[in-house]
């Protein structure tokens, strides 16, 4: 018998080595909100639609109540995809985040529209790879930056911020970035995915096996490579790489940073005067601009707001490089005051208004329509609409947002590693086009925020357990045998999951 199981035992080592048997069925590429989120759903964490508590979408209400014994994971809810056709590309993402905070941008809180199961039994096995600790590149973070999103806006399956802080309050004010890191971090234990998450790893190539298995190479960070042979992959890698302005100059110069941290660093080299002010109004200083040389800040999103912020509050200069010219940014400005609200974002309502010329501040100037060309010592050259122009500088932040870290990673046609993610586009449904067992979630497919982005993710592996399940159909009328509702109060037996309630977070059971 002994001599029986070595010799199955290897006549399945030698399958694999041949890619003919999966190590697992799904493998998550990325332990951020997206890759956490996705692990959460395969690993049998699913909403419910709570008619009790209703929604405000009479629609929403009267289609979800119909099947409210299903979980939205076994439900066909493409009949919202084409009522949201003409506003979203993705519309998972939005009904998600209606269901979970239902009228929150009207400013209304109201109570979450679902209720949370676990059943460990539907489970898909998978395992979830990322180089840094869960949380992906919220670990990285400035500590002391401030989330632009509330912390209901940060919740992901089953277990919201709100329960791990234990202070209903924290839904509605925004947190430190350590606050949202440590929540993210201790996420997979809280909800009991721990083993399925693997740190530091790092994903290098991957590849089709002649048996149409995805062959999945990496290293540990202590160097040592690993394989694994899966069915399908989910790239929930983010953006973690920071893009270069890639001109001459660039590389190698001291004087340029990409990050809030970077340039905190470098603030001690520069002499300032501190001026507390912040830019409010036309005449809300009347600070003299220093004399030193002033900081370029180079870019027109969130993260250049929050550097010109950061340094006109210690009283440096700023000469802010925009490429979009007066139109693209007046566009811009009216959708980042629909996003940012001016009581909740003052600080970046006021930014808006300098960037689109509406206000003025002694210490902030402003290149529209400009290009950098190149940088010299202590110089930048601009390409603007009138020709070239040289800026003098201190330090030059290059605020031009991330790419994603999977570049030159997924093969061509020719087996080779793309020197992009071009050779792979993504459809309504997150799932490639040119191979049906790839997907990709998160910032990587515009998902950027994650009160959208846990949409996605629920959308993918709703997709994956239908297959997995030996193509299921999803329920479009009436109901479906699958995860048992138990209302709250009940005795739980084995076998059965208690429902997860939005506001008390989420309870653990063993099939």
């Amino acid at each position: 018998m002994n001599f029986l199981c070595r010799r199955g035992a290897a006549a399945d080592a030698a399958r694999r080595q041949l890619g003919l048997v999966p190590d697992t069925e799904v493998v998550v590429i990325g332990n951020g909100p997206a890759g956490l989120a996705v692990s959460a759903f395969l690993s049998g964490i699913h909403p419910y639609y709570d008619s009790l508590r209703g929604h405000p979408d009479d629609e929403v209400h009267r289609r979800l109540t119909r099947l409210e014994q299903s979980s939205l994971i076994d439900q066909d809810l493409s009949w919202y995809e084409q009522k949201m056709m003409e506003q979203a590309d993705r519309a998972m993402g939005y009904l998600y985040d209606t269901l979970a905070r239902p009228s929150i941008d009207a400013g209304i809180h109201r109570p979450s529209s679902l209720r949370w199961a676990a059943n460990p039994c539907r489970a898909v096995p998978h395992v979830v790879l990322g180089a840094t600790e869960p949380g992906g590149s919220w670990s990285t973070h400035d500590p002391e930056m401030v989330a632009v999103s509330v912390g209901g806006l940060l919740d992901l399956p089953g277990y919201p911020m709100a329960a791990w802080m234990e202070d209903p309050k924290s839904a509605r004010e925004r947190q430190p970035a350590s606050v949202v890191a440590a929540y993210m971090r201790e996420y997979p234990q809280r909800v009991g995915i721990s083993g399925r998450v693997r740190s530091g790893t790092t994903v290098t190539r991957l590849e089709k096996t002649p048996s149409g298995l995805w062959r999945v190479s990496g290293v540990y960070s202590s160097g040592r490579p690993f394989t694994l042979l899966t069915r399908r992959v989910v790239l929930a890698t983010g953006l973690m790489q920071q893009r270069m302005l890639e001109v001459e100059g660039e590389t190698g110069n001291d004087c340029i940073v990409y990050t809030m941290q970077q340039l905190k660093q470098k603030m001690g080299e520069i002499t300032t005067f501190q001026d507390p002010t912040v830019p409010s109004s036309s005449s809300a200083s009347s600070a003299a601009p220093t004399a030193t040389k002033p900081v370029i800040v180079v870019g027109d999103g969130i993260s250049a707001a929050d550097t010109v912020l950061f340094c006109m509050e210690r009283g440096l200069r700023v000469v802010h490089v925009m490429r979009k010219n007066e139109h693209e940014l007046r566009r811009l400005a009216q959708r980042l005051r629909s996003r940012f609200s001016v009581s909740l974002y003052p600080e970046y309502y006021n930014v808006f208004e300098l960037m689109q010329g509406r206000q003025s501040h002694p210490l902030y100037e402003r290149r529209v329509s400009a290009h950098v060309q190149k940088i010299e010592e202590g110089l930048v050259v601009l390409r603007t609409r009138t020709g070239m122009k040289e800026e003098p500088f201190s330090l030059l932040a290059a605020c031009i947002g991330q790419r994603t870290t999977f570049e030159g990673v997924l093969p061509e046609e020719g087996g080779e590693p793309s020197s992009s993610r071009s050779s792979h586009s993504f459809g309504r449904d997150y799932r490639s086009e040119e191979d049906g067992s790839l997907f990709c979630v998160g910032s990587a497919v515009g998902d950027h925020y994650v009160r959208f982005l846990v949409g996605g993710a629920m959308h993918v592996a709703q997709q994956i357990v239908a297959e997995h399940e030996n193509g299921r159909n999803l329920v479009v009328d009436g109901q479906e045998e699958g995860d048992t509702v138990i209302e709250e109060g009940d005795t739980v037996i084995a076998g059965q999951e208690p429902f997860l309630d939005a506001d008390d977070g989420l309870l653990e059971i063993s099939c």
